[in-house]
């Protein structure tokens, strides 16, 4: 959480010197989402030229598929990076499924097989029952974190 903190609230230059001394110190696993104010911008200046050291987590509150897109397409020029590892659905009100209407299901897998994200996750509130959360994960046939580092 202090990071976290200090990526939202702190200037540039410290947030930069933290998050690569945190990389140097062997901290693989950044996240971070487009809500967190200008963090990803400031997760992108530290990181340029280090992508291939570390897993980039970000995530969308987008309802729609242009704000969607739109949320992708800034969160990438932001970390400046081409790919994130882990993009996920943000406090979500709903559990996005296939055919649902709202195409969201099919941003998420589009953006996916144009390699833009490699893994697809969601972020949950306590109004989501159990069995919603499970049938979320399985449509999307997603793998465990560990697997990740196994590049």
């Amino acid at each position: 959480m202090p990071v976290i903190f200090i990526l939202t609230f702190g200037n540039t230059d410290t947030a930069v010197r933290i998050l690569r001394r945190a990389c140097e110190g062997g901290m693989t696993y950044f996240d971070t989402a487009r809500a967190y104010s200008d963090s990803e911008e400031k997760m992108g200046i530290a990181f340029e030229g280090m992508r291939d050291r570390i897993f980039i987590a970000t995530k969308t509150q987008a309802t729609d598929p242009d704000k969607f897109r739109s949320d992708l397409e800034t969160s990438l020029k932001m970390l400046r990076t081409d790919y994130i590892d882990v993009y996920q659905f943000h406090c979500v009100n709903r559990c996005y499924a296939p055919g649902d209407g709202t195409g969201m299901y099919e941003c998420m897998l589009e953006a996916k097989q144009q390699g833009k994200i490699r893994h697809i996750g969601i972020t949950v509130s306590r109004r989501h029952k159990d069995k919603q959360l499970c049938t979320y994960v399985s449509a999307f046939k997603t793998r465990s974190i560990g697997s990740m580092t196994q590049r």
